[in-house]
Protein backbone atom coordinates (compact mmCIF):
# COMPACT_ATOMS: atom_id res chain seq x y z
CA UNK A 1 0.00 0.00 0.00
CA UNK A 2 1.23 3.55 -0.87
CA UNK A 3 2.42 5.96 2.10
CA UNK A 4 -0.88 7.56 2.99
CA UNK A 5 -0.84 11.00 4.79
CA UNK A 6 -3.89 12.96 6.19
CA UNK A 7 -2.94 16.54 6.14
CA UNK A 8 -6.63 18.44 6.20
CA UNK A 9 -7.63 15.70 8.99
CA UNK A 10 -6.77 14.07 12.27
CA UNK A 11 -6.22 10.33 12.66
CA UNK A 12 -8.69 9.04 15.31
CA UNK A 13 -6.53 6.08 16.75
CA UNK A 14 -3.17 5.17 16.38
CA UNK A 15 -1.53 3.97 13.79
CA UNK A 16 -4.28 4.58 11.62
CA UNK A 17 -2.54 3.58 8.07
CA UNK A 18 -1.95 0.08 9.22
CA UNK A 19 -5.39 -0.04 10.53
CA UNK A 20 -6.43 1.14 6.67
CA UNK A 21 -4.24 -1.72 5.08
CA UNK A 22 -6.24 -4.02 6.93
CA UNK A 23 -9.08 -2.65 6.94
CA UNK A 24 -9.58 -0.25 3.97
CA UNK A 25 -11.18 2.03 6.61
CA UNK A 26 -9.81 5.69 7.49
CA UNK A 27 -10.77 6.72 11.00
CA UNK A 28 -10.43 10.29 10.88
CA UNK A 29 -11.63 13.60 12.58
CA UNK A 30 -12.24 16.77 11.33
CA UNK A 31 -10.42 19.98 13.08
CA UNK A 32 -13.61 20.26 15.23
CA UNK A 33 -13.38 17.00 16.25
CA UNK A 34 -16.37 15.50 14.27
CA UNK A 35 -15.49 11.72 13.96
CA UNK A 36 -15.06 10.87 9.51
CA UNK A 37 -14.88 7.38 8.48
CA UNK A 38 -13.40 7.19 5.08
CA UNK A 39 -14.24 4.07 3.01
CA UNK A 40 -11.34 3.06 0.37
CA UNK A 41 -13.73 1.39 -2.24
CA UNK A 42 -12.28 -1.11 -4.78
CA UNK A 43 -15.39 -4.12 -4.22
CA UNK A 44 -18.04 -3.70 -7.46
CA UNK A 45 -20.52 -2.63 -5.22
CA UNK A 46 -18.66 -0.12 -3.49
CA UNK A 47 -17.97 0.99 -7.02
CA UNK A 48 -21.99 1.43 -7.39
CA UNK A 49 -22.45 2.64 -4.05
CA UNK A 50 -20.64 5.55 -5.40
CA UNK A 51 -22.50 5.46 -8.45
CA UNK A 52 -26.04 5.76 -6.75
CA UNK A 53 -24.35 8.34 -4.36
CA UNK A 54 -25.58 12.48 -4.76
CA UNK A 55 -24.25 15.57 -3.80
CA UNK A 56 -25.68 17.02 -0.21
CA UNK A 57 -25.28 20.98 0.22
CA UNK A 58 -23.87 21.33 3.11
CA UNK A 59 -24.04 25.45 3.21
CA UNK A 60 -24.09 27.92 0.59
CA UNK A 61 -21.40 26.76 -2.14
CA UNK A 62 -20.42 23.94 -0.06
CA UNK A 63 -21.00 20.23 -0.79
CA UNK A 64 -20.16 16.63 -0.28
CA UNK A 65 -20.68 13.54 -1.92
CA UNK A 66 -23.31 10.86 -0.05
CA UNK A 67 -24.01 7.35 -0.34
CA UNK A 68 -27.77 6.71 -0.83
CA UNK A 69 -30.30 5.48 2.54
CA UNK A 70 -30.18 2.07 0.90
CA UNK A 71 -26.69 1.97 0.63
CA UNK A 72 -25.68 3.18 4.07
CA UNK A 73 -29.03 0.65 5.61
CA UNK A 74 -26.69 -2.34 3.77
CA UNK A 75 -23.48 -0.86 5.18
CA UNK A 76 -24.72 -0.30 8.79
CA UNK A 77 -26.51 -4.11 8.92
CA UNK A 78 -23.47 -5.53 7.10
CA UNK A 79 -21.66 -4.18 10.53
CA UNK A 80 -24.09 -4.96 13.08
CA UNK A 81 -23.08 -3.02 16.12
CA UNK A 82 -25.70 -2.02 18.22
CA UNK A 83 -25.06 1.63 17.16
CA UNK A 84 -25.28 0.85 13.57
CA UNK A 85 -28.79 -0.92 14.59
CA UNK A 86 -30.17 1.92 16.12
CA UNK A 87 -28.51 4.33 13.30
CA UNK A 88 -30.90 1.83 10.52
CA UNK A 89 -33.60 2.32 13.18
CA UNK A 90 -33.82 5.87 12.65
CA UNK A 91 -32.53 5.76 8.98
CA UNK A 92 -35.75 3.73 7.88
CA UNK A 93 -38.11 6.43 10.57
CA UNK A 94 -36.81 8.95 9.05
CA UNK A 95 -36.92 8.27 5.17
CA UNK A 96 -40.59 5.47 5.85
CA UNK A 97 -41.52 4.73 2.15
CA UNK A 98 -39.46 6.44 0.86
CA UNK A 99 -36.65 3.98 1.22
CA UNK A 100 -36.27 1.08 -1.77
CA UNK A 101 -35.90 -1.64 0.59
CA UNK A 102 -36.49 -4.73 -2.05
CA UNK A 103 -32.94 -2.98 -3.23
CA UNK A 104 -32.12 -3.33 0.95
CA UNK A 105 -32.75 -7.30 1.04
CA UNK A 106 -31.35 -7.77 -1.96
CA UNK A 107 -27.68 -6.42 -1.05
CA UNK A 108 -28.18 -7.51 2.28
CA UNK A 109 -28.70 -11.35 1.13
CA UNK A 110 -25.25 -12.53 0.02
Amino acid sequence: MAQMQLTELVARIDDAVAFAARTRVVLAQSIQGVGIDIVLASLPYESRVIDRSSMWELADGVTQRTCSAEDLVVMKACAARDKDWADVTGILERRGTGIDLDLVRKKIAP
